[in-house]
């Protein structure tokens, strides 16, 4: 299972996990749809979410522009059950790498930044749609660096 985390998981952590879930499909071969009956999970979870919160408009927005649907996301917290069966968990900043780490112990050594040189997604919070954006594309020129990485991971599984 990979995880995508952010702080309050309606904007940067579901629209990543939207993103992965394309483009590992596509790296692997198969639809979106088959990645589940494959054993492949990829969800998004904030380090401070408040529950069952819907995507921010502008993440809905900036996400129908490139053909992934945030409108059925919810946000939720990580949790122990979940913390348990992880693959990886990549964040958006590294407070929340120390957070999810200092929080669920058994998460040492599987999670780490997103983008690969280790420099935070900006959060969009309270921002325009060019900024949600801007932040798109953060997430999927670290994507394209890390699909790899899971395709390998998929196949240690």
């Amino acid at each position: 299972m990979f995880v995508f985390a952010c702080t309050g998981n309606i904007g940067r952590s579901p629209l990543a996990a939207a993103v992965a879930r394309r483009r590992l499909a596509e790296a692997l071969g198969i639809s979106e749809t088959d990645l589940a009956g494959n054993g492949i999970e990829v969800t998004s979870v904030g380090t401070h979410a408040p529950p069952r919160f819907r995507a921010a408009r502008f993440a809905i927005a900036a996400g129908d522009e490139v053909g992934v649907d945030l409108r059925s996301h919810r946000s939720r917290r990580m949790n122990r059950k979940l913390a348990e069966t992880v693959t990886r968990v990549y964040c958006m900043e590294q407070g929340q790498v120390e957070h999810l780490v200092a929080k669920y112990p058994v998460l040492e050594g599987k999670v780490e930044m997103l983008r690969p040189d280790g420099e935070p997604v900006p959060d969009p919070r309270g921002k325009d749609l060019d900024f949600h954006r801007e932040v798109r594309e953060r997430i999927d020129e670290a994507l394209g660096r890390r699909i790899p990485e899971l395709v390998a991971l998929v196949d240690d599984v």
